[in-house]
């Protein structure tokens, strides 16, 4: 156990107005470490419940877990339905986040099963990378865990499709608008390159045609002299430029974001938000706007909750 004020302030923040019981910090690791994001267990004895949360990208160390995005099979020695899934639902998953799952499971799957044994409800919860650690480890735990749910932020893409569909009973999955990181798998971020690559191609003989266009709308003496010499010397000094176009793997080796996908978004340049069940597909491109980093924010989730749980109340 680490820093006992700090673990003294974050029971306290625990404790909601509206519930009843008290939270006791079992355990905090309050800093990042390579391979195992900052997180806390807690447990509440009232309400028989136990919360296992795992920061999101803070440090180097997370951003080193982030990097590790090859995917990499998941071990299911914790997961006693291994046998009856498919071999498509046994699938993938991102490196970095499923070393982390797997640190997280051998440090405290005793103490959780042990919750769990004397009828405790298991929750896991996280942000970004710690939302893909949280979804993985679910995932791992499933089974042996019977009452574990994870509930997850800013999910970025970090299972298999097959197992993002098997997991939508115990992963829930919140994306705000135009999040960029629930989008940005290796396969995404491919397909923008590739469009980039085409706009760079078309883009010389998009930039001629508009000025054409321009000095054809204009009345000046000479126009149509002036008109036919900007022609012939755009199509002598047009050239297509060299770019390299990417290889985009076979979709069916794409990771996306796990779970039941509860995807929170404005409508028609409203504020208000408005939350809907899409589909991990969903998220397969990248959408370029000027929201999509102050999206990703952890603030931002919040106070689009907020605004949601308004509405309902009202």
């Amino acid at each position: 156990l680490e820093d006992e004020e700090m673990r003294a302030a974050l029971a306290q923040k625990l404790v909601p107005s509206n519930r009843t019981g008290e939270w006791k910090v079992l355990y905090l690791q309050s800093e990042s470490r390579s391979g195992a994001p900052a997180h806390f267990l807690a447990v509440n004895h009232e309400t028989r419940s136990a919360m296992l949360c795992i920061r999101g990208t803070k440090t180097l160390a997370d951003a080193i877990t982030d990097m590790h995005c090859d995917r990499e099979i998941l071990q299911w020695r914790r997961n006693r339905w291994y046998s009856r899934l498919f071999s498509s639902e046994k699938g993938t998953a991102h490196s970095g986040m499923a070393r982390s799952a797997q640190l997280l499971a051998d440090l405290h799957c005793d103490t959780l099963s042990s919750l769990s044994s004397d009828g405790y409800r298991i929750c896991l919860a996280g942000h970004s990378l710690g939302a893909g650690t949280a979804a993985i480890l679910a995932t791992q735990l499933q089974g042996t865990l019977p009452f574990v749910k994870a509930y997850c932020f800013a999910t970025p893409p970090c299972l298999t499709e097959g197992l993002a569909k098997r997991c939508k009973s115990y992963v829930t999955s919140v994306v705000l608008d135009d999040d960029v990181v629930p989008r940005c798998s290796t396969h995404a971020i491919l397909k923008l390159h590739n469009e980039l690559c085409h706009v760079q191609v078309r883009l010389p003989s998009l930039i001629n045609q508009m000025a054409s266009e321009i000095l054809a709308a204009h009345e000046f003496p000479g126009r149509a002299t002036a008109l036919e010499r900007f022609r012939e010397k755009s199509k002598e000094e047009e050239t297509i430029p060299e770019v390299q176009f990417a290889t985009i793997p076979d979709d069916r080796t794409q990771l996306r974001p796990p779970g039941t996908i509860i995807f929170i978004h404005r409508t028609n340049g409203d504020p208000s938000m408005r939350p809907v069940v899409a589909q991990s597909s969903f998220f397969d491109r990248i959408l370029l706007s000027k929201t999509m980093l102050t999206d990703h924010l952890f603030r931002s989730y919040i106070e689009a909750l907020e605004v949601c749980l308004c509405k309902k109340n009202q």
